[in-house]
């Protein structure tokens, strides 16, 4: 079950327009309020201009996803109707449903992670996590097409406490780069936030979103199908981690 690798704000007064110069007593040009005018506007339109731009990049998914029917949604009300298990190992790791929510607690180092108990395969995997603990090293998401062997088979989605993302392949021994640790704004990173993943896993197509905001793409075709899982990653800290509201539909890519 263990696999161990791991501005300020500025008041602006604004002159009318027509006025001229005035002279200070002695002499100097106290301000040319026509020209302070014409360069407060020119700097708005920059902005205006430099917002647009920088939404003009924002990454886009090269794939359309088209979503249909819900496979499995959990939320994890009630322990004896959930596809995932409830167990502890000592104190040391813990994974339960509890208070409306699916606890994952863990001590120690590596990857950590519980699988549930329904095969698929192209889906798209969405769940809401709240990071209880206080460590920035916090890491933790969400797994698709595990290995029903519960041996790390399979491709993870996760964050991390620092406002970092990264998608993950698991072989059973080694866990291998698909998308390298990378910082992204959509993450909330203190204790008590919530962040919404989704995971899509279509024919050999990875994406993550991060919050409704899509952040990496991969391809990979190894694992065509398999478990959903929630993992965590630790060092040697404590981690806390609730997941709620998970669903998981079935979905395509589309050809237009």
């Amino acid at each position: 079950m263990i696999l161990s690798s791991l501005m300020m704000n500025k008041r602006i007064k604004q002159a009318p327009c027509g006025v001229s110069p005035r002279l200070t007593q002695n002499g100097k040009v106290r301000a040319r309020l026509q020209v302070q005018h014409s360069h407060f506007v020119k700097q708005v339109v920059a902005v205006i201009f430099l917002s647009f731009l920088l939404a003009g990049c924002a990454a886009k998914a090269s794939m359309a996803v088209i979503e249909s029917e819900v496979l499995l949604q959990e939320n994890f009300e009630d322990a004896d109707t959930s596809s995932f298990p409830s167990y502890g190992l000592g104190e040391e790791i813990v994974f339960a449903v509890a208070d409306g929510s699916y606890a994952a607690i863990v001590t120690g180092g590596g990857y950590v992670w519980t699988l549930n108990n329904q095969t698929h395969s192209d889906v798209v995997i969405e769940v809401t996590t709240t990071k209880v603990s206080p460590s920035p090293q916090d890491t933790y998401g969400i797994i698709c097409r595990a290995h029903s062997s519960n041996n790390g088979m399979g491709y993870y989605f996760m964050i991390d406490g620092n406002g970092n993302f990264g998608i993950r392949k698991g072989d059973g021994e080694r866990v291998y780069v698909l998308v390298p640790w990378t910082q992204s704004d959509a993450i909330n990173t203190g204790q008590g936030d919530e962040n919404t993943l989704r995971a899509v896993c279509v024919d050999d197509y990875l994406a993550f979103y991060i919050n409704g905001e899509f952040v990496a793409e991969s391809n990979d075709s190894q694992y065509i199908e398999g478990l959903t899982g929630v993992v965590v990653a630790t060092t040697e800290e404590r981690v806390a981690i609730f997941y709620d509201n998970l669903t998981i539909r079935e979905a395509s890519i589309s050809n237009e």
